[in-house]
């Protein structure tokens, strides 16, 4: 449940953006927006090391752990590059005019809904994220706001009301 609520404030974010980012970007604005939007599920991909390995090595401090490496900056950025690449031939490659420049704003705007995520986990209870892994320290867990947040809601809310008002402007 909670990586769809990460997939749409992904998609949130990126509609907010694509007043600004559909005059530059070189790929469509449904590309952008899905590639910001998975690109905020995937680091709760480490749900696979909770499958394989058990529950134990999820619930642990290990890399490979929840909230581990794929909750990283580094994290994201490899993971963000990764769905780019499973994206661009079925979603960009035929009409793509450049496609270099095509494949960075796709693995972008991936990583930019990477990043989303581990900001919005910043504000759960739960483990502190290793932000700079391979760096040790770590970051988030502040539990005072809780699972819901009428921060985030507003953030949220405010967010839309610019992206209306930047469309329209």
């Amino acid at each position: 449940m909670m990586t769809l609520n990460h997939g749409l404030s992904g998609y949130v974010c990126a509609q907010v953006a694509l007043p600004v980012l559909r005059r530059r970007a070189p790929i469509s604005p449904r590309a952008l927006s899905g590639a910001v939007a998975l690109g905020a599920m995937v680091p709760d991909l480490d749900i696979v090391t909770r499958a394989i390995v058990g529950r134990g090595a999820y619930f642990s401090g290990l890399w490979y752990a929840h909230r581990g490496a794929s909750h990283s900056i580094l994290g994201t950025l490899v993971l963000g590059l990764l769905l780019a690449t499973l994206l661009y031939r079925p979603v960009v490659a035929r009409d793509a005019p450049h496609p270099v420049r095509s494949f960075a704003w796709l693995a972008g705007a991936a990583w930019a809904g990477g990043l989303i995520h581990i900001f919005g986990d910043l504000f759960t209870p739960g483990w502190r994220m290793p932000l700079f892994w391979p760096l040790d320290a770590r970051f988030g867990a502040w539990r005072h706001i809780g699972w819901f947040s009428p921060y985030l809601l507003w953030l949220f809310l405010g967010a839309i009301a610019l992206g209306t008002l930047a469309e329209r402007g």
